[in-house]
């Protein structure tokens, strides 16, 4: 299917500008909402445009302007065009490289867009409500189900927040459903790790909760992309992995856990909270489709984003766990793609980096309990989240963990580690003869690390270097093939002459877009005559 160019390079400039996957897909959600064919053709150039070199992944507008995205019904006026580059006003293929290999950087660079039409009323914030016994103080925070308020308890003068559903007076029965489905389930979760509820009750026909107050925040607000110390991160999974164990033991399933659902009270204490999307392994409630996808993208088990919620059970959970000390470790989710739908692939295909190669030195024992529950099958992660509780809780110890079997030597250094006092002895003798063998294979294994890694630093630039020109050349091509269905014959005849310029190392091409260029010039020529 053909889509109208400047709508495509609208949309795909203003969503290339940010790096984050939830501030492009926030851009196509808004742009594409009716035309999924659109989206998918945008996205699979974001994919393209991040996947080929470091120029490419450089933002295509000065990240200072406020680039606003047309809609698709809004059209360009020349007199907006006066601050774009086009191939016709540079002297030189290589004026074209060095003016774009900082795309954005000077005056020139940027292009404007039509501005957004002004939000519509339904999207403003709404009043605060009043609710009788209950002071509400400030808004905390709302998610796609509900809105929780800050607020005291007048009678009993206890701080609290308070959730209702966020729709207001057209909350819908299957809205207010699971509303109060979270609400049971919370109400049936007595463990130190989850929010505890107080009351629930109903304000001009709408029910609310009352919840616990924990001032600490949530998880994610102290997150900054610094990699935690594997023991405080581990204490904090084990405890909240203890909730879960509860939870499961309950019959329910949380299914949306990530750092946003887990807050902090003021002596650090973790709790779970937010079960607007938990499940009864008791009872079907028939409030999710089977085909339905419900959860977090970059925390959700492959079953999960599947869409195949009859296979989304405990597991799943501990995949979401698993997840977040992965974050914890590395600073970064596991996977982390440029739009939703790209993460939620990443999580179906693609392994994990070991968090070890991201933060070197990282225990191995950790590392291990994160990957395990990361793993694709559920039957390959920790059987519960009590297990893998329980397996943090050796690591913190200092006892071998059970997600692997620990080589002997493995087991008695540690071993000595725990009783130093026996084991000096035997480990004087046996470290001098280690120390001298290690010393061998040291410097043997270095040798062969250099000269591996030379050949292969050669290799992997010659290929870089072939690729770049390669990406190069067909990016002129394609531009010159658009000049020229837009009748600008001189424009087209300038990219193809650059795009035979850079193929020295493709003959075959460096001949055709010659060609390219000379027809393309003549006809240039004949408009002019």
């Amino acid at each position: 299917m053909l889509f109208d160019f400047q709508r495509v390079q609208a949309v795909f400039l203003a969503a290339a500008k940010y790096h984050d996957p939830g501030d492009r897909a926030a851009i196509l959600d808004r742009e594409c909402l009716s035309d999924p064919e659109f989206r998918e053709h945008v996205e699979a150039l974001l994919r393209a445009h991040d996947r080929y070199n470091d120029v490419l992944n450089q933002p295509l507008v000065d990240p200072s302007d406020q680039v606003k995205v047309m809609s698709s019904e809004s059209s360009l006026d020349p007199s907006d065009l006066t601050g774009c580059i086009f191939p016709d006003e540079l002297d030189s293929a290589e004026e074209l490289s060095s003016s774009h290999g900082d795309f954005g950087g000077s005056e020139a660079d940027r292009t404007v867009f039509a501005p957004l039409p002004p939000e519509p009323p339904a999207l403003r914030e709404r009043p605060i409500p009043a609710i009788a016994g209950y002071e509400i103080l400030s808004e905390l925070g709302r998610g796609g189900m509900g809105v929780v308020y800050r607020a005291r308890q007048v009678r009993l003068n206890r701080p609290c927040a308070l959730k209702m559903i966020l729709s207001g007076a057209h909350a819908n029965d299957e809205a207010t459903v699971r509303f109060l489905a979270e609400a049971e389930a919370v109400a049936r979760l007595q463990h130190p790790n989850v929010v505890q509820i107080h009351h629930i009750g109903e304000a001009d026909g709408l029910p609310f909760f009352e919840l616990e107050f924990l001032d600490g925040g949530s998880l994610d607000r102290r997150l900054n992309g610094t990699p935690w110390p594997s023991r405080r991160a581990a204490e904090l999974i084990e405890a909240v992995a203890r909730g879960v164990a509860e939870a499961h033991r309950q019959h329910i399933i949380h299914r949306d856990l990530k750092p946003g659902n887990i807050l902090m009270a003021a002596d650090g204490t973790p709790k779970i909270t937010d079960f607007g999307l938990a499940k009864s392994l008791n009872q079907d409630s028939g409030l999710t489709r089977s085909d339905s996808i419900m959860g977090s993208p970059g925390y959700m088990a492959p079953e999960q984003a599947e869409g195949n919620i009859k296979q989304v059970g405990p597991l799943a959970d501990v995949y979401a766990l698993g997840a977040i000390l992965y974050e914890l470790l590395t600073g970064r989710p596991p996977f982390r793609g440029t739009t939703v739908l790209e993460t939620l692939e990443l999580a179906k295909t693609a392994e994990p980096v070991a968090p070890s190669r991201l933060v070197p030195g990282l225990p191995r024992d950790v590392e291990t309990i994160a990957l395990k529950c990361l793993q694709k099958e559920p039957g390959k992660r920790y059987e519960s989240a009590a297990a893998m509780a329980e397996d943090l809780r050796r690591f913190l110890a200092g006892e071998p963990i059970v997600a692997r079997p620990v080589p002997f030597w493995e087991r008695a250094w540690r071993w000595c580690r725990r009783h130093p006092a026996p084991a000096a002895l035997t480990a004087a003798v046996v470290l001098v003869a280690a120390f001298g063998l290690a010393g061998i294979l040291w410097q043997w294994g270095e040798a062969v690390k250099a000269r591996d890694l030379a050949s292969t630093r050669a290799v992997a630039e010659a290929k870089a270097r072939r690729e770049a020109e390669t990406t190069l050349v067909d990016m002129y091509t394609t531009s010159g093939v658009i000049a020229g269905d837009q009748g600008e014959h001189a424009r087209a005849s300038l990219w193809f002459a650059n795009a035979a310029r850079r193929a020295k190392a493709d003959p075959d091409r460096r001949l055709a877009n010659a060609i390219r260029a000379r027809t393309w010039g003549r006809q240039a020529a004949g408009e002019r005559g």
